[in-house]
């Protein structure tokens, strides 16, 4: 099994990715004007822009710091010998299902 992450890593994590999403969208919404330009909602809408970019730079650089201070988890191997090995496992057991009841040793 691969070992988790600390929770504060997962933590960061998330919270990068909870501040992302809703920056990338108002900047979307700012650059395709859904929101009328040079207008106070195009100004109000641009600061909350700014500012969640600037708490996910405060965010990343957190993590930064914390992955330096932090050991990595061990891992089984890599991604692909860890998918290799779970699909091997897979297609032995079907093996032996298609091949029927054995007889019981004696």
């Amino acid at each position: 099994m691969i070992e988790r992450y600390p929770r504060m890593m997962r933590l960061m994590h998330w919270s990068a990715a909870a501040l992302i999403l809703p920056a990338l969208l108002i900047g979307l919404a700012l650059g395709y004007e859904l929101v009328a330009p040079r207008s106070k909602a195009a100004e109000w809408w641009t600061d909350v822009h700014v500012l969640l970019g600037v708490s996910v730079l405060g965010v990343m650089v957190m993590r930064l710091v914390i992955t330096w201070r932090s050991a990595k988890p061990p891992t089984a191997g890599t991604r692909t010998e860890i998918l290799t090995a779970r699909s091997g496992d897979r297609i032995d057991g079907l093996n032996r299902m298609r091949a029927g009841p054995t007889e019981p040793r004696a």
